[in-house]
């Protein structure tokens, strides 16, 4: 099973936070973590970062078997 572009959307969307029944599951799945006093970039599922002042959120997914 893979993704669409429309999944991708509706995702990212959700992400931005303008789904509104889904700020609260976008706020936890945002939630950074911290190691040694520091703030990871890795959440529950996606890794936050920042690119040229904006946020960003990424996945390295997987590849499909054979």
């Amino acid at each position: 099973m893979g993704s669409h572009l429309n999944d991708m959307i509706i995702w990212m969307n959700m992400l931005n936070v303008q789904i509104p029944q889904f700020k609260q599951l976008t706020l936890f799945l945002k939630t950074q973590d911290t190691s040694n006093g520091e703030t990871t970039s890795y959440t529950i599922s996606i890794i936050i970062d920042h690119y040229k002042g904006y946020e960003v959120a990424n996945h390295g997914g997987f590849s499909y078997g054979s």
